[in-house]
């Protein structure tokens, strides 16, 4: 089989491949994902074919692998697609796991095994909308750590108290 490109979509392939392979192996160390540093080699290989050697580069540990180049790895239009996809995820990823913290800390598992899936549904949504409301208003600023040994929250009106004294507001 042979597929023809024009220089632009081989440039697009090259960025495409690029990123793919970031994201299944930029925080690997011992276990990359070969198959994706494979291809990615492969076509960074027939950059120069393209005019688009500029894109490649010749790995400093062996001289031989074929390597995105200094130039690619500093494109600032794939940084800045690489760092709304990181910064989306992060926020999809601590909504969900609070969420979930927050159903399982509230209602014993074998409960929340035994709703039905719409409950849990509803339940899921409103709690997730809190976080959604709650993280786009305010960021992380109202995130705080408390361990077993601040059994303390904070009242609306800035007071601190144990839990035994949940009587704030």
């Amino acid at each position: 089989m042979n597929i023809e490109f024009t220089k632009e979509q081989y440039e697009q392939l090259i960025k495409a491949v690029y990123m793919g392979n970031w994201m299944a192996n930029a925080n690997r160390t011992d276990d990359m994902i070969t198959e994706f540093a494979d291809i990615e080699e492969y076509v960074l290989s027939h950059a120069k074919d393209f005019g688009l050697e500029h894109l490649a580069a010749l790995d400093d540990e062996d001289g031989q692998t074929v390597v995105p180049s200094p130039e690619l790895e500093a494109d600032e239009e794939l940084d800045r697609i690489i760092e709304e996809y990181d910064d989306e995820t992060f926020w999809e990823e601590l909504i969900e796991r609070m969420t979930i913290k927050d159903i399982f800390s509230s209602i014993d598992e074998e409960d929340v095994e035994s709703m039905k899936e719409e409950e849990f549904v509803e339940l899921h949504e409103t709690i997730r909308t809190k976080y959604e409301e709650e993280f786009a208003e305010n960021g992380v600023m109202n995130i705080d750590l408390y361990t077993d040994e601040d059994d303390c929250e904070e009242c609306c009106d800035g007071t601190c108290v144990c839990e035994e004294e949940k009587d704030c507001c």
